[in-house]
């Protein structure tokens, strides 16, 4: 796509390298096909944008994360030639890779369900590779995956960001790390981690083998109540897939982190021994597969040409820009909760993206008379969380006896005059006499929120439940994101602003 703006360079020189065409351009900065005139190869050279190096943090951040990045060793990972700075410009020397990502791919209909767990498969080595050395990629998807004629699968673009602000709303209003993959958790404030990666992994599965996405909206609002509230649609349903792989997806999406598989690898297990009709153990310990070779990468040391999607381009080579996020602890501890951002967050520029009509999810409101819920005692081996799996004998096939369930929330309506959307309440176990969601305790919260604050931020609030006036006003702490605006308090009391 050289050629389409005033800031193209191509034709010109970058230190040691001669820009040959520009590839694609994105958030960050620019990516163009480029030779080097020193090692005599051609490569995908990415340069920031200007600004980026004149950040000291983002700056060491790039540095640590670009050498952690090239020093990874599995063969699904795109390789990093080289990076640092030339000019007061941040730069990356990467790989070209000829192919198709999966995204144009799966465009062409589902893929079947053995090529699918094998490309699954390939992508789960890199990521577990990754985890290991600390390098969370956090924007796991089909446009990510670059895929080689002969079938071998290269991992792109790990989330490189600039500021704080990596987990917020763009200009445009798009999620840093592709909305329709992220995991629960990161529309709740909490930071990328492993566990994340392992959701997106499984989300990227569910779209091989059904042909789009698990879920399907028309706004990020919609998007974020599929992700926190709604179950995995099964594949199964929809396309010629083993009914067992809805279980081995419906854990992987698991909303809390710690309910997931451990690791990448062990979510592409699962899939394989599903798809096989293989009874296996899921426990919690694993290991980091071996790489797995389909026909072993490129021997080639620089391919001519890479494709990958950029809008506005037809049949021009294109690239994805690759980026890397900060480090995180792996594997998750099973007991962890996912992080949350005390910052103050600003107001967007754009009003739309303010969601003005704000959806409130009540997830945990009032929990009765103070009693915790019930825990059902179980002795399990950690199956997948959503199934129930019988054996009777080595060779018997797993069996799939319940499927995944959403959580028991009722979508409230509007209270008379009020302006927040939908209003999702938490309806407990749904025995009589048990523990449940007020959805007018939600409505009052995010009254008493709106109220006071005209953009999300971090402060207190006191509601009155309309059905537990008694109790008088019950103060609740809140958490504000671009994204997302967390309030606690009360007795277990959670409600999602957003």
């Amino acid at each position: 796509m050289g050629g389409d703006s005033a800031n193209d360079r191509a034709g010109t020189t970058f230190g040691p390298y001669r820009l040959v065409r520009l590839l694609g351009r994105g958030g960050m900065g620019e990516v163009y096909l480029a030779h080097d005139t020193v090692k005599g190869r051609d490569v995908a050279l990415k340069l920031l944008h200007a600004g980026a190096a004149q950040d000291p943090g983002f700056r060491e951040r790039f540095t640590h994360e670009s050498r952690t990045a090239a020093r990874l060793s599995d063969p699904h990972v795109i390789p990093i030639h080289d990076y640092g700075d030339i000019e007061g410009t941040l730069y990356l020397d990467m790989r070209l890779v000829d192919g198709s990502n999966l995204a144009e791919l799966v465009a062409t209909g589902p893929l079947p369900p053995e090529r699918a767990v094998d490309l699954v498969t390939q992508v789960a080595s890199a990521l577990d590779s990754a985890h290991l050395q600390g390098l969370v990629h956090r924007d796991v998807k089909p446009a990510n995956v670059q895929v080689t004629p002969s079938g071998f699968a290269y991992l792109l673009d790990f989330g490189l960001v600039v500021t704080g602000d990596a987990d917020r709303l763009t200009s445009a209003g798009l999620f840093v790390g592709s909305q329709a993959y992220a995991a629960p958790e990161r529309f709740d404030g909490g930071g990328a981690t492993p566990a994340g990666d392992v959701y997106s992994l499984a989300c990227v599965l569910h779209e091989l083998l059904v042909g789009r996405p698990p879920f399907a909206a028309a706004s990020l609002s919609e998007m974020m109540r599929h992700h926190l509230l709604s179950a995995p649609p099964r594949a199964s349903a929809t396309a010629a897939v083993p009914a067992a792989l809805d279980a081995v997806i419906a854990k992987g999406m698991a909303k809390r982190p710690e309910d997931r598989y451990p690791t990448c690898g062990s979510f592409a297990r699962a899939a394989t021994a599903a798809l096989q009709g293989t009874p296996q153990s899921w426990g919690t310990t694993t290991t980091v597969p071996s790489a797995h070779h389909p026909a072993g990468p490129p021997s080639a040391p620089q391919p001519t040409q890479i494709s990958f999607p950029h809008s506005g381009s037809s049949g021009q080579p294109r690239y994805v820009t690759p980026s890397y996020a900060p480090p995180a602890a792996y594997p998750p501890q099973a007991a962890a909760v996912p992080r949350r951002n005390p910052a103050l967050f600003p107001a967007l520029a754009v009003g739309a993206v303010l969601l003005i009509a704000a959806i409130v999810a009540a997830v945990v409101l009032l929990r009765g008379n103070g009693r915790p819920a019930p825990v059902a005692s179980t002795t399990t081996t950690d199956a997948p969380a959503s199934a129930t799996v019988t054996s009777t004998s080595p060779s018997t096939t797993p069996t799939v006896t319940k499927a995944a369930q959403p959580p028991n929330v009722e979508v409230c309506p509007e209270s008379t005059g009020a302006v927040f959307g939908t209003v999702a309440a938490d309806r407990g176990s749904g025995v009589p006499g048990e523990p449940y969601t007020s959805c007018g305790f939600a409505n009052a919260v995010a009254a008493a929120y709106r109220a006071r604050f005209t953009a999300p931020q971090s402060g207190s609030v006191a509601a009155v439940s309309p059905v537990a006036t008694d109790l008088g006003a019950i103060a609740m702490s809140c958490t504000g994101t671009t994204n997302i605006v967390t309030c606690r308090g009360g007795n277990n009391a959670i409600v999602y602003i957003y």
